[in-house]
């Protein structure tokens, strides 16, 4: 039994705790283990208010101590689970939760940071056993199953996770999260209306929320409302939900959103994101040049020499290269924005990018003597892209539908080593090791009759060269693709086919393969 003195100190003391006035607290769970060192209660809350303020090192030093003098408390582990965990020691964590658990306490909380940890070691059916261990101890608690429907999404059990979300909304009508994901999940499930509706639901109960907003714009835009999808766009700056995109640059010229007269001026156009994002957009450089500009775009390295010759831009620049003076600046993706971009005002050439006439005839000699039409592959793009495994599929799930009396090229610059050898023992020429840079791509690309490529930087390269191009996309295709169309007022000589089942790329590839039989043999 603490002494009297030591009892109201700790009084004292968690009251500061709860105040949120940590250091006052932390001098006197000092003073206590100073008279007592081994007073479990003194230890636990002094750890936990050293991991309020930012010193977890020293909370797991605190708690270690706390829990060895009182194994018997579930509520020291788990504290100490959640400092461990803070420090991504994974399995230091789940040791600690597994000590708490052992106890038979009832802790929901325990179980929510289990499903937590073991989610982001990829123990996924166990993590999906935790969180629903959470929802049934807290009958109140949406936040257990927001994160079990998240989990659900990741692999895939979008009807499950729908369920999950409705389930954490029943208990939390006003959870715009909740909203978020149930439009989301709506959303890869086709019911467009409904996951419109949600999502505005989410950015009406958070109108700050970058994520809701960012995820309502990619919706929007993939239904053509152009003026309004373009505008909430702009919240991709703040929002955590897209990986590609870059930190937003700062300069201390204004940045241009189409508001401005461009006369006499110079304008700093950049890249933000992914190559095919870059090949899209550049296109607006010449409308910006019609507007008085001197335009210097600033793009990724692989790009340079290609679109040196894009019409309308005075200067290419690596992304790495210091800009010449300018007066203002745009990023390209809001360039649609600026310029007032509405659906049935697309800005699509024919074609707004050539390939170098020298490397053309290279590649044509390379190549040789034409004895059938030529095909492009293109079935995967960016193994690093989170979307990789939606919009890819392996090479050997295309070879059986690739039919004969043509000649197909593939377009992949860089193969994967496990289908190394299936390429090179296949119908398809690779040239992989003979590409250096996008102007050898686009070259490869003027040498065929029809390109055919996934959602990747090929696909916008070949469109923009005004070359044939079959899209492949998956059911839940990005935003720039539209929804339920087989052209794109992007790219005119563009065709899309989608996945009328999601992750089903055989019957795709089987209505591709009927299509080059009519159209090419």
């Amino acid at each position: 039994m603490p002494s009297p003195s030591t009892a109201d100190t700790l009084r004292r003391a968690a009251e500061l705790h709860r105040q949120g006035d940590f250091s006052s607290a932390r001098r006197l769970y000092g003073d206590v283990l100073a008279r007592e060192p081994d007073n479990a209660e003194a230890l636990h809350l002094a750890g936990a208010a050293a991991a309020n303020q930012g010193s977890p090192d020293q909370a797991v030093e605190l708690l270690t101590r706390a829990a060895r003098l009182d194994p018997h408390n579930p509520i020291i582990h788990f504290n100490l689970a959640a400092t461990l965990a803070a420090l991504g020691r994974t399995e230091a964590a789940l040791g600690a939760i597994e000590a708490a658990a052992a106890l038979g306490v009832a802790l929901p909380q325990a179980h929510r940071l289990r499903g937590d940890l073991l989610k982001s070691s990829g123990r996924l059916d166990a993590a999906l056993e935790s969180y629903r261990r959470a929802a049934d101890l807290a009958p109140h608690d949406a936040g257990s199953r927001i994160e079990r429907g998240n989990l659900l999404a990741m692999q895939d059990r979008m009807a499950e996770a729908l369920r999950a979300f409705e389930e954490a909304l029943e208990i939390a009508p006003g959870s715009s999260e909740a909203h978020k994901q149930r439009g989301t999940a709506l959303s890869v499930l086709q019911r467009h209306p409904e996951a419109l509706a949600s999502l505005e639901r989410a950015v009406e109960l958070a109108p700050g929320s970058a994520d809701a907003r960012f995820t309502r714009a990619a919706l929007l835009l993939a239904s053509g409302d152009y003026e309004r999808g373009f505008r909430e766009h702009e919240w991709r700056w703040q929002s955590g939900l897209t990986s590609s995109h870059r930190e937003r640059r700062t300069f201390a010229q204004p940045l241009w959103l189409g508001r401005e007269d461009l006369a006499g001026r110079r304008i700093l156009l950049y890249s933000e994101q992914g190559l095919g994002d870059t090949l899209q957009f550049c296109r607006y450089a010449s409308l910006v040049a019609n507007r008085g500009a001197t335009v210097v775009l600033q793009v990724q390295r692989p790009l340079v020499e290609l679109l040196r010759q894009l019409p309308g831009v005075s200067a290419v620049i690596e992304e790495a290269d210091t800009p010449p003076p300018f007066d203002c600046h745009c990023p390209l993706m809001s360039l649609p924005l600026a310029l007032g971009t509405r659906l049935e005002s697309v800005p699509a050439p024919s074609r707004y990018l050539r390939a170098d006439p020298a490397r053309v005839a290279a590649w044509g000699q390379r190549l040789g003597e034409r004895r059938a039409p030529r095909v492009g592959l293109m079935w995967n793009g960016n193994p690093d892209s989170p979307l990789e495994r939606y919009r890819s599929f392996p090479l050997a799930a295309w070879l059986p539908h690739l039919p004969a009396g043509l000649e197909y090229v593939s377009l992949q610059r860089f193969v994967r080593a496990e289908e190394r050898d299936l390429l090179r023992a296949s119908i398809v020429q690779d040239l992989s090791a003979e590409q250096s840079d996008f102007g050898d791509a686009a070259a490869l690309c003027e040498c065929m009759d029809v390109v055919i490529s996934v959602c990747t930087s090929i696909a916008h390269l070949s469109g923009a060269l005004g070359r044939p191009t079959w899209v492949l996309l998956s059911q839940v295709a990005d935003w720039r693709w539209l929804l339920d169309r087989a052209d794109s007022p992007w790219y005119p000589t563009a065709r899309l086919y989608r996945q009328r089942v999601r992750g089903e790329w055989s019957e795709v590839l089987e209505r591709v393969a009927a299509d080059l039989m009519r159209e090419l043999r």
